[in-house]
């Protein structure tokens, strides 16, 4: 493996994920002021559909956010129930993403 493609993500060098990922959180923070929330199928579908960003860069800004307590995750399942969901009743607990810090 060349140097090169050892630091890429979805066929992003290190610089544009890093540059994704700011342009997606500068957004988030703008769409999503503190208190409010939506759900993360509607964050997926705006910025990875819509908008065209990396599944990955959206996926590591939510984590580093959640961090860093600016956003909180609600109606988690942990992910061996929700195999046990997909595998029994395809029916699973929406997650949703509220803004809590600054």
């Amino acid at each position: 493996m060349d140097a090169v493609s050892a630091g890429s993500a979805d066929g992003l060098s290190r610089g544009e994920l890093n540059e994704e990922m700011t342009r997606i959180e500068k957004e988030l923070r703008r769409r999503l002021p503190v208190g409010w929330s939506t759900s993360y199928q509607s964050l997926v579908r705006e910025f990875v559909t819509q908008q065209q960003y990396s599944s990955h860069a959206l996926e590591r800004t939510l984590f580093i956010l959640e961090k860093r307590e600016i956003i909180r995750f609600s109606g988690q399942v942990s992910i061996g129930v929700v195999l046990w969901y997909m595998s029994h009743c395809r029916r699973l607990q929406k997650k949703v993403v509220h803004r809590v810090g600054v």
